[in-house]
């Protein structure tokens, strides 16, 4: 029985690795573009509020409010005054309106929380306060954002404190981006965005994963059904072949036993009709000397004298 179904054995065993390699390597294809492609549009979503947060934060109109003091005119500093906008970091930090209206704007972009760095990462300000002090993790993201350019980076299951003080582990999209000033255009230093991208994208990319996990699985299922009924068609076939094949050698194989059996007793037969040719041949040609023999003493007999004459 084994050796009659080694081919659909093997067959089942190689589709049943082949489907298992299969869906792992297309859950982590696809899985890995949806969940780029939903990364992408959470950074685009960061990437949008972020803009609004540091034109909030360079005290211009963005929200509407004039939060900022225009050229020319004094703003209040902490308790003191200033004249003329805000052009360094160090001035934004002390630009207490602007630090106060941030959050309330954070809330509802669902962003958990805002930092301000250096040139060289350190935090300046942040709604976090116990982040104060603190050198960003990634150096030379904070470098690029102070030469100018934007940058995301998705993170899952990160610890972030969000706003109200709480530590929460979440997905989060950080951005990274120049604080500039809108006169100058000198980068005074770089804003850091952390939004919340939990429902935006695990939930998304691990349905999205189990989707096409399922349906690679079931589509390869199928097709290893199929393949398998075919397998077992094609091993049924081969195995009634062997048989006709098997009975066919047998057949010959007693056909030809019969004739070298056939063979064989006419062989014998005709050795013993031999045998018996050469007795009748012995005794005919002894009766033959026998009769010579006595033709000979019977001449003898009826002329005895005539050896005897001179």
């Amino acid at each position: 029985m084994m050796k009659r179904y080694r081919l659909t054995l093997l067959f089942a065993a190689t589709a049943v690795v082949a489907i298992a390699v299969a869906a792992v390597v297309v859950n982590l294809v696809v899985g890995n573009v949806a969940e780029d492609n939903l990364v992408k549009m959470a950074e685009d979503n960061t990437l949008r509020e972020a803009i609004h947060v540091e034109a909030l934060i360079r005290g211009r109109d963005a929200l509407g409010g004039g939060t900022g003091a225009a050229p020319g005119e004094s703003a209040n500093v902490g308790s003191g005054s200033t004249s003329g906008p805000v052009t360094t970091l160090e001035e934004v930090v002390a630009y207490q309106n602007i630090l106060d209206a941030i959050p309330s704007v954070a809330m509802g972009l669902n962003v958990v929380q805002i930092s301000l760095l250096d040139h060289l990462g350190g935090v300046a300000w942040s709604t976090d306060s116990g982040a104060m002090g603190s050198i960003h993790a990634s150096p030379g993201r904070v470098a690029l954002a102070a030469g100018g350019e934007v940058s995301s980076k998705f993170t899952r299951d990160r610890e972030v404190v969000d706003q109200a003080g709480q530590r929460r582990r979440l997905d989060v999209v950080e951005t990274l981006l120049p604080l500039t000033d809108p006169d100058s255009g000198r980068v005074m230093g770089v804003v850091s965005i952390e939004r919340d991208v939990s429902n935006d994208v695990s939930i998304q990319v691990d349905d999205t994963k189990s989707v096409v996990r399922w349906t690679t699985v079931g589509a390869m299922g199928g097709l290893f059904l199929v393949l398998l009924g075919y397998i077992v068609l094609a091993d049924g076939s081969i195995s009634r072949s062997r048989r006709r094949e098997l009975s066919a050698v047998q057949a010959a194989n007693r056909q030809l036993e019969q004739r070298v059996l056939q063979r064989t007793e006419e062989l014998e037969e005709a050795n013993i009709q031999l045998l018996a040719a050469q007795e009748q041949l012995v005794r005919t040609e002894k009766l033959a000397t026998i009769g010579q023999l006595a033709g000979q003493v019977a001449h003898d007999i009826r002329n005895p004298l005539v050896l005897s004459q001179p």
